[in-house]
């Protein structure tokens, strides 16, 4: 089957703007399910970057940029499209309200993605409890997601999927120092690097905090943080605080290509309070890169302490900055690390893998008995 033949399953998928993991993900989705059988189109504001897919039809939903009450009506817009479709998929929690709603509206089965941990909130755990009693499944992409869920989603219908990524070619050294100077890296010296929206929950200053101490062991270290977002302004401000030493710290902003340059480091610190899975991290590990990451949310489910990376306490600086000595100072351990980082996403990870459950999922939705 494929996108064209309109008997297959119609799939309308529905989320709020999207960065980071979760547009990486609905990249994946959006270029496998059409590959697999499915029809799909895809509600969501614009822009939202998925690209290279020209089968998928778009229709530009407002979600997520007001209340809930706007969300409502976002629904109440989206519901004659949904009609024409044969399941709604949302992700995200604003993804899955909408979706939710949709499908009552619609009269159509739902399942939905959730991608981070929800905010402990009175409406976030209202919200959850309506998409327990609409959805007819909830993936979590980790166990944590999974466990903080399962007080609000019943059981039977609560799915634990983690994401995939696609392995890459590995990088020659003569790669690794091209894409150093692209960035405006000296080749010659250590690079860590840290990728994703900078916004509080990611905690990018964190890994600024920590250079002063790296330096003392390492003064030619050079930290790179891929990224944009809200707190953009504070994370410039706490660079030129360390003066000269500013020029060592390298904010590139948003890159759509931020994967293509995680194996030029030498390590991935990923300083995030919560994380659902942690995304970069496994493309870390496809690059044979060791990660570096408090352990907080879904991220010791993929990054193995001592085998694949390192972890340390929530929000301890000092354990942090010494991991990442310790990684810098030994090249074996880097690469002893990384070379098991890179089958562990073989072996647990894959796109493969991540498409196989998914579409269980979905035609078991889609069964008319369920």
């Amino acid at each position: 089957m494929n996108q064209n033949n309109p008997n297959s399953p119609r799939i309308l998928m529905v989320c709020r703007q999207a960065s980071g993991g979760i547009r990486r993900h609905l990249q994946i989705l959006c270029e496998e399910l059409p590959n697999r059988g499915f029809n799909l189109q895809l509600a969501a504001p614009e822009p939202l970057s998925i690209s290279n897919v020209p089968s998928i039809s778009r229709y530009t939903l407002s979600i997520g940029s007001g209340g809930y009450g706007m969300d409502i009506l976002s629904a109440l817009q989206l519901t004659p499209i949904a009609r024409h479709n044969d399941l709604i998929y949302g992700h995200g929690v604003r993804g899955g309200f909408v979706a939710a709603i949709t499908g009552l509206l619609s009269k159509r089965p739902v399942i939905a993605t959730i991608h981070n941990q929800p905010p402990d909130s009175r409406l976030a755990r209202s919200v959850l409890s309506f998409l327990g009693k609409r959805c007819r499944f909830v993936i979590a992409v980790s166990h944590a997601v999974a466990a903080d869920l399962a007080t609000k989603i019943p059981a039977d219908k609560l799915r634990t999927i983690p994401n995939g990524i696609r392995s890459l070619p590995f990088l020659t050294d003569g790669d690794i120092r091209a894409r150093k100077s692209e960035i405006g890296v000296d080749p010659d010296r250590p690079l860590i690097m840290s990728v994703g929206r900078i916004a509080p929950e990611k905690n990018m200053i964190a890994t600024v905090r920590t250079m002063p101490m790296i330096w003392r062991t390492f003064p030619d270290m050079v930290l790179v943080i891929v990224g944009d977002g809200p707190n953009r302004g504070e994370l410039e401000a706490e660079v030129k605080m360390l003066a000269e030493r500013s020029r060592q710290i390298i904010l590139t902003g948003f890159r759509e290509d931020a994967r293509y340059f995680i194996g030029a480091a030498d390590v991935l610190v990923i300083p995030s309070t919560q994380e659902g899975q942690g995304l970069a991290a496994l493309e870390a590990m496809d690059a044979q890169v060791p990660v570096v990451a408090f352990a907080v949310g879904g991220i010791p489910e993929t990054v193995l302490d001592g085998r694949t990376g390192l972890l340390v306490p929530p929000n301890d600086l000092d354990a942090m900055a010494k991991a990442i000595v310790k990684l810098i100072g030994s090249a074996d351990l880097r690469r002893q690390l990384g070379s098991e980082g890179r089958c562990r996403v073989r072996d647990s990870y894959s796109v493969v893998q991540m498409m196989e459950s998914t579409i269980t999922t979905i035609r078991e939705a889609l069964s008319p008995t369920h």
